[in-house]
Protein backbone atom coordinates (compact mmCIF):
# COMPACT_ATOMS: atom_id res chain seq x y z
CA UNK A 1 0.00 0.00 0.00
CA UNK A 2 1.26 3.44 -0.61
CA UNK A 3 1.82 6.08 1.97
CA UNK A 4 -0.36 9.35 1.47
CA UNK A 5 0.79 13.14 2.03
CA UNK A 6 -0.47 13.09 5.48
CA UNK A 7 1.64 9.66 6.05
CA UNK A 8 4.99 11.30 4.71
CA UNK A 9 4.14 14.98 6.48
CA UNK A 10 3.59 12.45 9.44
CA UNK A 11 6.66 11.31 9.48
CA UNK A 12 8.73 14.52 8.64
CA UNK A 13 7.74 15.80 11.46
CA UNK A 14 8.78 12.40 13.51
CA UNK A 15 11.57 13.07 12.11
CA UNK A 16 12.10 16.72 12.61
CA UNK A 17 11.22 15.75 16.92
CA UNK A 18 14.21 13.50 16.86
CA UNK A 19 16.41 15.56 15.40
CA UNK A 20 15.44 18.88 17.69
CA UNK A 21 15.31 15.96 20.43
CA UNK A 22 19.30 15.16 19.41
CA UNK A 23 20.45 18.63 19.01
CA UNK A 24 19.27 19.98 22.38
CA UNK A 25 20.97 17.33 24.03
CA UNK A 26 24.91 16.71 24.09
CA UNK A 27 26.27 16.80 20.20
CA UNK A 28 28.29 13.54 19.86
CA UNK A 29 29.39 12.95 16.16
CA UNK A 30 27.53 9.55 16.62
CA UNK A 31 24.38 11.89 17.33
CA UNK A 32 25.35 14.08 14.72
CA UNK A 33 25.69 11.28 11.99
CA UNK A 34 22.39 10.18 13.09
CA UNK A 35 21.08 13.39 12.82
CA UNK A 36 22.31 13.72 9.19
CA UNK A 37 20.17 10.14 8.75
CA UNK A 38 17.36 11.89 9.44
CA UNK A 39 17.27 14.74 7.66
CA UNK A 40 18.06 12.60 4.63
CA UNK A 41 14.85 10.94 5.52
CA UNK A 42 13.42 14.14 5.93
CA UNK A 43 13.92 15.55 2.54
CA UNK A 44 12.70 12.58 1.17
CA UNK A 45 9.34 13.10 2.79
CA UNK A 46 9.45 16.63 1.66
CA UNK A 47 10.40 15.56 -1.98
CA UNK A 48 7.26 12.80 -1.79
CA UNK A 49 5.16 15.58 -0.51
CA UNK A 50 5.54 17.99 -3.18
CA UNK A 51 5.49 15.52 -6.10
CA UNK A 52 2.13 14.28 -4.55
CA UNK A 53 0.99 17.82 -4.06
CA UNK A 54 1.92 18.37 -7.79
CA UNK A 55 -0.06 15.47 -9.14
CA UNK A 56 -2.78 16.45 -7.28
CA UNK A 57 -2.64 20.24 -8.54
CA UNK A 58 -2.76 21.26 -5.14
CA UNK A 59 -0.38 24.16 -5.53
CA UNK A 60 -1.20 25.27 -1.40
CA UNK A 61 0.58 21.60 -0.52
CA UNK A 62 3.70 22.12 -3.11
CA UNK A 63 3.81 25.33 -1.83
CA UNK A 64 3.82 24.18 1.69
CA UNK A 65 6.40 21.18 0.92
CA UNK A 66 8.82 24.06 -0.36
CA UNK A 67 8.63 26.35 2.50
CA UNK A 68 9.45 22.90 4.64
CA UNK A 69 12.54 22.58 3.03
CA UNK A 70 13.53 26.06 3.73
CA UNK A 71 12.05 26.86 6.70
CA UNK A 72 13.13 23.41 8.73
CA UNK A 73 15.73 21.76 7.10
CA UNK A 74 17.99 24.27 5.57
CA UNK A 75 18.46 25.53 9.07
CA UNK A 76 18.85 22.03 10.94
CA UNK A 77 21.36 21.32 8.25
CA UNK A 78 23.56 24.25 8.80
CA UNK A 79 22.99 23.89 12.36
CA UNK A 80 24.34 20.19 11.84
CA UNK A 81 27.56 20.71 9.30
CA UNK A 82 28.50 23.76 12.26
CA UNK A 83 28.13 20.97 14.78
CA UNK A 84 30.63 18.74 12.98
CA UNK A 85 32.66 21.09 11.96
CA UNK A 86 33.52 22.25 15.40
CA UNK A 87 33.49 18.45 16.72
CA UNK A 88 30.75 17.63 17.84
CA UNK A 89 31.26 19.85 21.36
CA UNK A 90 28.78 22.75 20.45
CA UNK A 91 30.08 26.00 22.34
CA UNK A 92 27.68 27.86 24.94
CA UNK A 93 27.00 30.55 23.03
CA UNK A 94 24.71 28.08 20.42
CA UNK A 95 21.70 29.90 19.90
CA UNK A 96 19.41 27.22 19.65
CA UNK A 97 16.49 29.67 18.95
CA UNK A 98 18.13 29.85 15.23
CA UNK A 99 16.62 25.82 14.82
CA UNK A 100 12.89 26.97 15.41
CA UNK A 101 12.53 29.46 12.25
CA UNK A 102 10.10 31.98 12.94
CA UNK A 103 9.48 34.22 9.65
CA UNK A 104 10.20 38.00 9.71
CA UNK A 105 6.90 39.96 10.00
CA UNK A 106 6.35 42.40 7.18
CA UNK A 107 4.08 44.33 6.39
CA UNK A 108 1.85 42.29 4.42
CA UNK A 109 1.96 39.89 7.03
CA UNK A 110 0.72 42.19 9.83
CA UNK A 111 -2.08 43.17 7.74
CA UNK A 112 -2.96 39.40 6.80
CA UNK A 113 -2.39 38.55 10.42
CA UNK A 114 -4.78 41.42 11.42
CA UNK A 115 -7.66 40.67 8.98
CA UNK A 116 -7.91 36.94 9.94
CA UNK A 117 -8.07 37.67 14.03
CA UNK A 118 -10.87 40.28 12.29
CA UNK A 119 -12.33 37.88 10.25
CA UNK A 120 -12.35 35.43 13.72
CA UNK A 121 -13.94 38.20 15.45
CA UNK A 122 -16.82 38.79 12.94
CA UNK A 123 -17.54 34.89 12.60
CA UNK A 124 -17.55 35.05 17.00
CA UNK A 125 -19.69 37.69 17.05
CA UNK A 126 -22.21 36.05 14.26
CA UNK A 127 -21.95 32.92 16.20
CA UNK A 128 -22.93 34.39 19.43
CA UNK A 129 -25.62 36.11 17.34
CA UNK A 130 -27.27 32.72 16.18
CA UNK A 131 -27.10 31.18 19.66
CA UNK A 132 -28.91 34.16 21.19
CA UNK A 133 -31.64 33.98 18.24
CA UNK A 134 -31.77 29.96 18.49
CA UNK A 135 -32.20 30.16 22.50
CA UNK A 136 -34.81 32.69 21.67
CA UNK A 137 -36.37 30.54 19.40
CA UNK A 138 -36.50 28.02 21.81
CA UNK A 139 -37.79 29.76 24.84
CA UNK A 140 -40.51 31.20 22.49
CA UNK A 141 -42.27 27.53 21.75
Amino acid sequence: MSKSYEDYERDYQSYLSRIRSFLASTRSQSTLLECERLLAEARECVTAMQAMAEVEGNAFKTQEAQNLLRRDLVPLQEEVARSRRSGGNAPEEVNREDLFYRPPMGLDQVSTTQSLMQSSEDLLRESQSLVANSENIGMST
